[in-house]
C-alpha cells in the first residue's frame, strides 16, 4: 500500500507509481484493484530463500522508486488501518473498471467469506488453493 508521509494516510499513485519503475522491476509489478495497492510477482523458484531473496529485491526497489521520484513510501499490509471504503478507491486500469462494474462493491473480505478464504486457503466449492502475491 501506497502512504503519504507527512501524515502517514493512504495515497493514490500506483498507476504513477508503474509509470516510473524500472523495467527489471515493472515487468514483475501490477495494480491490484484497490488504486493505492500494487501486486509483485517473483519468478519459480527452488527454494524459499531464492524466491524471498529476489522479493527482497523488488520491494528495494519499490521503496527507492515511491522515494525518489514521487515523495512516497510503502507499507505491506492488507489494507490501512484507519482507511475508510470511501477512502479507497479502485485502480484506473480497464480491467479494474470492468471488475468494479461487473460487482455491486469491492471492498474487505466479507463476512461470508470464512475463515479459510480469509488465510488465502481453498476457494468455496472446492476451487482448490487460493493463489499468493505480495501486496505493497
Amino acid at each position: 500500500m501506497l502512504l503519504e508521509p507527512r501524515d502517514w494516510s493512504v495515497a493514490d499513485g500506483v498507476d504513477a507509481l508503474l509509470a516510473r519503475l524500472p523495467p527489471a522491476i515493472g515487468s514483475h509489478a501490477s495494480a491490484a484493484t484497490h488504486a493505492r495497492v500494487l501486486e509483485l510477482r517473483t519468478g519459480a523458484h527452488a527454494t524459499v530463500a531464492d524466491a524471498a531473496a529476489e522479493l527482497d529485491e523488488l520491494r528495494g526497489g519499490v521503496d527507492r522508486t515511491l522515494r525518489e521520484r514521487l515523495g512516497l513510501r510503502v507499507a505491506s499490509a492488507g489494507t490501512h488501518p484507519l482507511a475508510t471504503r470511501s477512502d479507497v478507491g479502485n485502480a484506473a486500469g480497464l480491467r479494474y473498471r470492468q471488475i468494479e462494474a461487473s460487482m455491486r462493491i469491492i471492498g474487505p473480505a466479507r463476512a461470508d467469506d470464512g475463515p479459510a478464504r480469509a488465510r488465502g486457503g481453498t476457494r468455496p466449492g472446492g476451487g482448490g488453493p487460493r493463489p499468493r502475491r505480495s501486496a505493497c
